[in-house]
């Protein structure tokens, strides 16, 4: 089914996600494109924080610094946009691994 976005978003598994780092707390990071992301909540979040500082930590190692802000809050998640997009190149090579992991084929009917 094609996205009806300006930039692709990943799906993570959940094993595979990556984590959002602020300060001394971490979030599961469900999806993630090049402008902003999902993350899991567990509890409430703070009220009145509109933009904040993080870091995005990926399963290999890889980190991309962020300024996120709240877009809109869903059922037990937070929809955030990036002040500057992710590289693409991060993304891409994201999207590689999770294939590599994943292969497509595995996930056809048989």
């Amino acid at each position: 089914m094609p996205q009806q976005r300006d930039y692709f978003r990943i799906p993570y598994p959940v094993t595979e996600r990556p984590r959002l780092i602020v300060g001394a707390s971490e979030f599961e990071i469900v999806d993630l494109s090049e402008s902003g992301a999902r993350i899991a909540l567990e509890g409430e979040p703070q009220d009145g924080v509109e933009s904040f500082a993080a870091i995005v930590r990926f399963q290999d190692g890889t980190t991309a610094k962020v300024i996120a802000a709240v877009q809109r809050r869903e059922q037990g998640e937070l929809v955030l946009r990036f002040a500057d997009n992710l590289p693409y190149g991060i993304i891409a090579a994201q999207q590689r691994r999770l294939l590599q992991l994943y292969p497509r084929d595995a996930l056809a009917p048989r």
